[in-house]
């Protein structure tokens, strides 16, 4: 996990640090296999808001925890985020939504 947040962030876990800990048990959550298992409202689909149908799954809370710790990682980019010194995945994601609301142009001409 360490090897893809550095891509990902630019920045590194320590193995006892909860951040880790909360990232691998989102991720962890949102893929398991015993949550994302078919049920039969994927099969017969009108059985849905039936007393047949589970709800919700699991995994979409894994997702959502996913989400907001991403989330809480971007807000931090933005904060620091210098066009001329992309640092990671996350400062090019900002940087091309910048680039294609068109707060940024990029001089691409070769001098």
């Amino acid at each position: 996990m360490n090897i893809l947040w550095q891509i990902v962030a630019g920045d590194r876990f320590k193995y006892d640090d909860p951040g880790m800990k909360e990232l691998i048990d989102a991720v962890t959550l949102a893929t398991s296999v015993e949550f994302s298992r078919p049920d039969i409202v994927t099969f017969l689909p009108w059985l849905r808001n039936t007393p047949l149908d589970p709800g919700p799954n699991k995994d979409l809370a894994g997702l959502l925890m996913t989400k907001k710790f991403l989330q809480k990682e971007i807000d931090k980019h933005r904060k620091t985020f210098d066009p001329d010194n992309i640092r990671d995945f996350i400062d090019a994601y900002l940087l091309e939504i910048k680039v294609r609301i068109g707060l940024i142009v990029l001089d691409t001409t070769m001098n």
